[in-house]
């Protein structure tokens, strides 16, 4: 169970309980010990008591964005977000046994640059936070309005978000952490470590889990479900969104129902982004293809990410390189039907 996909925590703890109890009457809710009950923090909405409700409510693991701590990168995103506040809060959630405690950081925003961005990412290691997210900022104020008040002069070029991400990834590393792959990296003796040494770890649209093969069940606007061999996406607009509960139907306004090829390209994703390569062997027994003969244009494509470093193409397996293994979107795209057929669609740039 997850609260998320905006701030949760700007609710009164009063309504966050009225929600919990209503989800309680159509969902059974254990309460064992490996349950998976998270929910995003805006610290500066979150005190001790708050966070005492949570754990009374069921909720073992809550994920943080910080973005960034130097007062001037605070400034230009319009987020003030005092230091001493967020570490204080990761030390009460430690202090009352979560389970997990997730830290988002963002690289790309305005006025950012190596010196201070280390110096954020040095103090969030004094904590020892479980997991660590790096996500790279996307500007698009076309489809997000309150972007516009963002300076885009101020922003950083690619490769200053590059040098960024690649500064970032070598002090998580040095610091212990492990790399589960694209943005994501957790401590030894996490959950996901685990299901990464074990080959167990599943993508979702929620990030990574250990939690394979289970139904996605997704509520509340623009939120995205998968129930065995479909995919759906509630409204995006709230008042459409209202007016179909109103009208007592599901406000689901699209779904995708997997055919044979989505199947066979979701088996090649998946092994992409769960365990840094393709066992070409498995796909072919499995859906009953030859590999290269099935993805023959896609293995001509994959050639120039192979002179770039990021994956070695063998017989029987394409594995993806230490360096490979922060291009795991890239790669995955090469495979991606829709991607490459979808020039109507919209999606923020990778860099």
């Amino acid at each position: 169970l997850h609260l998320g996909g905006g701030t949760p925590t700007f609710y009164t703890v009063e309504q966050i309980e009225s929600l919990m109890n209503q989800v309680r009457r159509y969902f059974t809710l254990v309460s064992a010990d490996d349950r998976d009950y998270s929910i995003e923090i805006d610290p500066r909405t979150v005190g001790y008591k708050y966070l005492l409700s949570l754990v009374r409510l069921g909720f073992n693991r809550i994920s943080l964005g910080i973005q960034d701590f130097n007062p001037e990168v605070q400034k230009a995103v319009h987020r003030l977000q005092p230091e001493a506040q967020t570490k204080e809060l990761i030390y009460q959630a430690q202090s009352l046994g979560f389970k997990s405690i997730n830290v988002d950081l963002i690289c790309g925003l305005p006025k950012q640059d190596q010196r201070s961005f280390a110096t954020t990412i040095d103090r969030r290691l004094e904590c020892l936070p479980d997991r660590i997210s790096i996500y790279s900022y996307a500007h698009l104020p076309a489809m997000f309005p309150a972007q516009k008040r963002i300076n885009e002069a101020d922003l950083p070029t690619a490769h200053e978000k590059i040098a960024l991400y690649q500064m970032t990834a070598e002090k998580l590393l040095e610091a212990g952490y492990q790399h589960i792959g694209m943005d994501h990296f957790a401590r030894p003796d996490d959950s996901l470590t685990t299901a990464l040494s074990q080959k167990t770890l599943h993508r979702s649209f929620q990030g990574y889990t250990t939690h394979k093969d289970c139904d996605l069940l997704g509520i509340g606007v623009s939120s995205i479900g998968s129930l065995e061999q479909l995919y759906y996406q509630n409204a995006r607009d709230l008042d459409e969104y209202y007016r179909l509960l109103d009208e007592g139907v599901l406000p689901i306004k699209k779904g995708v129902q997997l055919n044979l090829d989505d199947n066979i390209r979701k088996s090649v994703i998946m092994q992409i982004m769960c365990e840094g390569k393709i066992d070409k062997n498995q796909i072919q027994q499995f859906h009953g293809i030859r590999f290269d003969v099935y993805f023959e244009s896609e293995l001509l494509a994959l050639g120039t990410l192979a002179d770039d470093g990021l994956v070695e193409v063998g017989k029987d397996q394409i594995t993806i390189t230490s360096t490979g293994r922060f291009f795991l979107r890239n790669i995955a795209m090469v495979f991606d039907a829709y991607r490459q057929s979808g020039p109507g669609n919209r999606f923020s740039k990778l860099l």
